[in-house]
């Protein structure tokens, strides 16, 4: 699809502006509702929120970024079929994320309600809480982030066509002469049709008996 690409980091870069400030926020909400009393700061602090923006950036990256490449590289370099590769990555890179991300959103918790632990202690909660917060925010994360973005671009890949369709057949046949790979039989049909548009009709002699 022509501008794929630049259309996603467009719609990556405004949706990370807008999810990490609004997700920050709002878990900063959500700490401070489940903080004993007397516990809480009236205010998040700075590496609360930071460590907050810090992971859902990560994840954002993983999702939108780093899984559709390494789908590219499973078929260009493992032959790895299209949709199994993109839905594979898409479903797995965002949950291998949170073993990154776990730890900082851990940290960002235990930090606001107790700003005063020593580093010791910030990782031993850290250690403690690991595997059970990873692979809750894998799971959670899942439908939103995995199953949702491979949906969403294959609907789009399904209504968004490269207006030029004689311009994208050529690509196609010029990747096929330099790959040398088989043509499915529907892109076989294609070509035929597209050929004979280009042949000029040559009028029958007969017509003019």
């Amino acid at each position: 699809v022509k501008g794929y690409h630049e259309r996603k980091e467009i719609k990556v870069m405004t949706a990370s502006a807008a999810n990490v400030s609004l997700l920050a926020w709002r878990d900063a909400v959500f700490a401070r509702q489940f903080t004993a009393p007397g516990m809480a700061s009236p205010s998040a602090p700075l590496r609360t929120l930071g460590l907050f923006a810090a992971r859902d950036v990560g994840t954002m990256y993983a999702t939108f970024y780093l899984a559709p490449r390494v789908a590219d590289y499973l078929k260009k370099e493992h032959g790895v079929e299209k949709n199994a590769a993109e839905l594979s990555t898409a479903l797995g890179i965002p949950m291998l994320a949170q073993i990154v991300t776990a730890p900082m959103h851990i940290h960002a918790m235990h930090y606001y309600q107790a700003p005063k632990a020593t580093l010791a202690e910030h990782i031993q909660v850290i250690q403690q809480e690991f595997w059970t917060v990873s692979v809750a925010r894998g799971l959670r994360i899942l439908p939103a982030f995995g199953l949702a973005s491979f949906t969403n671009n294959k609907f789009r890949e399904s209504f968004i066509r490269q207006a030029d369709e004689n311009k994208l057949l050529t690509k196609r046949i010029t990747r096929f002469l330099e790959d040398k790979k088989p043509l499915n039989p529907r892109l076989t049909k294609r070509i035929t049709r597209f050929l004979d548009k280009q042949t000029p009709n040559v009028p029958d002699a007969t017509q003019h008996n």
